[in-house]
């Protein structure tokens, strides 16, 4: 009788405590934004260059992009996910001008504005379409908002190429991936 007992106590709490473990695994969430698999392609051609974005991404108006970017893309109804931004610009340059002059430039002048409540996080030494680049990771405020940006920096054909991702620093990680697709698959012609 006393063995019977057991095994009744044992199947109530067993079932109790694989609950509690799965109930304490659902706190683990995978990332909000899976990886891209499916992309569209953005060609320019009188700026001389194609770059592919998420399907579920759409291009930003004009009117919203600052006035030196060429495009950008987003997630319009992406409000409650921090917002993600890839935004695009060219400007021109002379020969002996590379990816580390647009990020020494770049990091001065937030680093000298204290408006901006610059942190940096990380540079990384890249290769997009055959030419160098350097991947500038930060922390930065605008106005009232926190954001967590990455610059890369391109330099090919007298062309310096900037490309910004922004999003709120909480998501920014969900969306690193689809940050890294669309700045990896710039191809300048």
């Amino acid at each position: 009788m006393r063995r019977y007992t057991w095994f009744q106590v044992v199947m109530v709490i067993l079932p109790v405590m694989l609950l509690s473990l799965a109930t304490g695994c659902e706190t683990i969430k995978p990332s909000e934004y899976p990886e891209p698999l499916a992309l569209l392609t953005y060609t320019d051609t009188s700026n001389g260059f194609s770059i592919s974005y998420p399907r579920d991404w759409e291009l930003v108006p004009k009117d919203l992009l600052s006035d030196k970017d060429i495009v950008g893309f987003w997630i319009p109804e992406a409000e409650n996910r921090g917002k993600p931004i890839f935004s695009m610009s060219k400007q021109e340059c002379s020969t002996d001008t590379g990816p580390d002059n647009y990020f020494q430039t770049l990091k001065v002048v937030l680093q000298g504005s204290p408006s901006y409540d610059y942190q940096f996080i990380s540079k990384d030494d890249l290769t997009i379409d055959g030419s160098a680049a350097i991947r500038h990771t930060f922390a930065y405020a605008r106005g009232e908002e926190r954001l967590k940006a990455m610059q890369i920096y391109v330099v090919k054909s007298r062309s310096a190429w900037i490309m910004t991702c922004l999003c709120s620093p909480e998501f920014f990680d969900s969306f690193k991936s689809a940050f890294d697709t669309m700045s990896g698959s710039l191809r300048i012609f």
